[in-house]
């Protein structure tokens, strides 16, 4: 178990643990990721000098500026040993592949879970490696999949025809706006 939205002990004991176990495998080994939205919070390896009570700060504040997720992204990717693509650094040369179920628009891997094997530049001027992968559901089919459900018992729904995003509250008011 680990703790989202925001981390805790446990995200930093999850993070220790994955990087213990990537980097114990064998050069020869396969390896398979399988990375969802909300790992950024689930599984963090602090960079040295940086401690639990910073990580936190920076996630409550990152999350209430209301900024995209690529913004809060490219913030907790400055504390962690294991985003923007450190823990493919840490998986080096084995063969892997990494399914994802992503929660952000566009399904970019260097986004998704703060991009764990998907570095959005080169990291700390090192080129990562960057592990293949499949997309294997996303927001879009969420919300076509809630759609069905909720017609299928009876109620109107519609899917919008682009995504958004911004802060929660004021996404709230103007869907409640758009239903009434």
């Amino acid at each position: 178990e680990s703790a989202h939205p925001g981390p805790d002990a446990r995200s930093l004991a999850a993070g220790e643990a994955v990087e213990a176990f990537v980097a114990g495998m064998p050069k020869e080994a396969q390896l398979l990721f399988l990375i969802s939205g909300g790992a950024s919070s689930l599984v963090e390896a602090l960079v040295p000098g940086v401690g639990l009570a910073a990580l936190q700060r920076l996630n409550f504040d990152a999350l209430a500026s209301g900024d995209g997720i690529e913004a809060v992204n490219a913030r907790r990717r400055a504390l962690s040993r294991l985003k923007g693509g450190g823990l493919a650094a840490i998986a080096g040369p084995r063969r892997a592949l990494a399914l994802m179920i992503s929660d952000v628009p566009g399904n970019d891997p260097a986004i998704i879970g703060s991009g764990l094997l998907h570095a959005a530049r080169p990291r700390r001027g090192v080129q990562v490696p960057q592990v293949p992968y499949r997309i294997v559901a996303d927001v879009r089919q969420a919300c076509r999949a809630a759609s069905a459900c909720a017609e299928m018992r009876g109620y109107c729904a519609r899917v919008a025809r682009s995504s958004f995003g911004g802060a929660a509250d004021v996404l709230g008011r103007r869907f409640a706006r758009a239903a009434g």
